[in-house]
Parts: structure tokens; C-alpha cells; sequence
């Protein structure tokens, strides 16, 4: 099968599991449709080599806001309003920076987009419940925010969030405790500490850790997996949450994202950055049972340690930084007083 046969199949694929009959169309490399009033686009790039040949990335993006200029008002609202992240996080549009995305990308090893499809299933259909449920927001329109669902559309969101099965859909088995063995979550702990300097202990929910952040670990970030949470709208699965000690904004954490789906990194980027109301910085991700893999609970330990130092390398350098400068500005104006 040639390439652009192979693209079409894909997204015939996708276009059949998402049950999306109208508004579908088809660009070079790249499709939109609207789901349950919710606008879409998807469209793949191709990454680095894998063990089982070349693959490529999905990137699954949803219309969520319009009308976004930064401004305090704006910031607060959003601050308030948006809920935690499950499978996707708050992008700028990049041509349109004004118009803000519900924004996920996944790893597609081998180029066997069959092996990933429920997962892009069910990251749209998120995504669009997650917009239209924001559009519910009357805060919005009072800052000059355009919710990108319109009325209609977002009650039928609403309804969505009393029935998961209506976003996740149905699991040939099903999945009764998304989490490894007690020996198991004993390896990973080991490895964690051995890896990373973390300190961590099993809970009777998952694992709670604690990660080196700053000089000689003087500040810690703390990662909780919990394998018996529940999603209003996703129903039971696996949440994880990581909670830096950092003071950010809601536009720091937006750029956090924005580089996650972004060209400089790979891997799937499900869930999302946000700054909470009092300006912690706070990455979180719900993957329901419909999406258990075998081993996805330590994927999800790697991928938030790694996270962590990722994060911690680079805004925790620009903190320290700027802490320095204040602390030699402070001393400077001491000085001068004195003087």
C-alpha cells in the first residue's frame, strides 16, 4: 500500500470509530470534523526511528476558546475555570495565538496506527466533552473569551458527563484495578529511587513520591499515582499528578504544553500542565480503564520523573535566577541606604 493510500486508511479508520458521518474534511497530511459541535483536526508527522521500523506522531487538536489576549482578567478566569487535565492541555493556536486548543499528541511506533486507535478515539471524544463543558463557563464571555462550542452543543457535553460510556465507549474486557502487582509496584519503586533520588512508599491507592527539584534537592516536586480514581466524565481509571514547587501563570503553563506537542520532543503528551488559583504549578493526567495497557503504570512513572527534571532544569533555573537578582537588588538597595 502506498503512503497516501496508507494516510487515507487512517483516517477512514478514525473517521468509522468516531462514528463522525458529516462535516469531515481532508487536506494534505491533515483532517478536521466536528464532533458534538466540538471543531477537530488531527494530523501526523513523522518522528525518529523505532525498534520496529520508522513511525510517526499523531497530533489531535480541539477548538476551545477565542478572543484570548493574556490580560489579568482573562488569566484569572482561566485559572478558575478550566479543570484539571486528563488527556490533553491548553494550547495557543500558532498561527492564531488568540485562539486556544485542547491539545494531545501520540506516539504511533511502526507506523501501525491500529495499534493506538482507541486511544486517539478516546482522546477526541475528551477532548470534545472537555470543550463543551468549558463553554458552560458564563465567566468567559464577561473577560472578552469566545468558548469555541456553541450553546447547544455544550448541554449535550453536559449530559455527556453523567454517562463515560458515551465518551470511552465499551471495552471488550473489562478492567477491574488498573495497577501492577504489590510485588510490581515494589520494583518500580526501587527503580524510581535508583533513578531518580525520588522517596517513594506504596499507598493503598498507588504510589506517592516525592522528586528532587533545585540544589542538592533543597525543594521537592511530589508525584501520586492513583489507580482507583474516578472521572466524572471518564468513569473509573489511573490519575497521575505532579505538583512542582513552582510559582507560575496560567501563559507559563500554556508554553509547557505547547513544548510538550512541540517539535523538540517526542513520545505521547496526554494530559496537561495549568497553573491552579494560587499559582502552583501542577501537571495531571486521567487515563480510564478503557485505555489500560500492560505496563502503562510505569510509563507514566518514567515519563513524570522525567518530566519533573525536564521542568525542574529549565523554569527552576530561570526562578533561581531571578531570585538571585532580586536578592542583589535588595542587598544593593540596603547598601545605598546605608551608605
Amino acid at each position: 500500500m502506498c503512503g497516501a493510500d496508507q494516510e487515507s486508511r487512517v483516517f477512514e479508520d478514525l473517521r468509522d470509530a468516531l462514528g463522525v458521518r458529516a462535516s469531515w474534511r481532508a487536506g494534505a497530511g491533515s483532517f478536521q470534523w466536528t464532533l458534538c459541535g466540538a471543531e477537530q483536526r488531527a494530523w501526523r508527522v513523522p518522528t525518529t526511528s523505532s525498534g520496529d521500523g520508522p513511525a510517526w506522531r499523531l497530533h489531535l487538536r480541539t477548538y476551545a476558546v477565542d478572543g484570548f489576549s493574556g490580560s489579568p482578567a482573562q488569566l484569572s478566569v482561566l485559572s478558575s475555570d478550566l479543570t484539571a487535565p486528563t488527556l490533553a492541555g491548553v494550547v495557543r493556536t500558532a498561527d492564531v495565538p488568540a485562539k486556544l486548543e485542547l491539545a494531545s499528541a501520540l506516539d504511533v511506533p511502526g507506523g501501525d496506527f491500529r495499534r493506538v486507535l482507541r486511544a486517539v478515539v478516546v482522546t477526541a471524544r475528551s477532548q470534545a466533552a472537555e470543550a463543551g463543558y468549558l463553554s458552560l463557563s458564563r465567566r468567559l464571555t464577561s473577560v472578552g473569551l469566545v468558548p469555541g462550542v456553541d450553546l447547544e452543543a455544550a448541554a449535550q457535553a453536559e449530559s455527556w458527563r453523567s454517562s463515560a460510556g458515551a465518551i470511552v465507549g465499551r471495552r471488550e474486557r473489562e478492567v477491574e484495578r488498573a495497577f501492577g502487582t504489590r510485588s510490581q509496584i515494589g520494583a518500580w519503586i526501587d527503580m524510581l529511587r535508583q533513578q531518580t533520588g525520588a522517596r517513594a512508599v506504596q499507598t493503598p491507592e498507588g504510589i506517592c513520591a516525592t522528586l528532587p527539584f533545585g540544589p542538592a534537592g533543597a525543594s521537592r516536586s511530589i508525584l501520586e499515582l492513583n489507580a482507583d480514581a474516578e472521572h466524572p466524565m471518564l468513569g473509573e481509571g489511573l490519575s497521575a499528578i505532579l505538583t512542582m514547587p513552582l510559582q507560575v501563570g496560567p501563559t507559563e503553563a500554556m508554553m509547557l504544553n505547547e513544548r510538550e506537542v512541540g517539535p523538540q520532543c517526542s513520545g505521547d503528551a496526554l494530559g496537561g500542565w495549568r497553573a491552579t488559583e494560587e499559582g502552583i504549578l501542577v501537571h495531571s493526567s486521567f487515563h480510564p480503564h478503557a485505555l489500560y495497557q500492560d505496563g502503562l503504570d510505569l510509563q507514566l512513572l518514567l515519563a513524570y520523573a522525567r518530566r519533573a527534571r525536564e521542568v525542574a532544569n529549565s523554569l527552576g533555573a530561570a526562578a533561581q535566577r531571578n531570585a538571585h537578582r532580586a536578592d542583589g537588588g535588595a542587598a544593593g538597595g540596603r547598601m545605598n541606604r546605608q551608605s
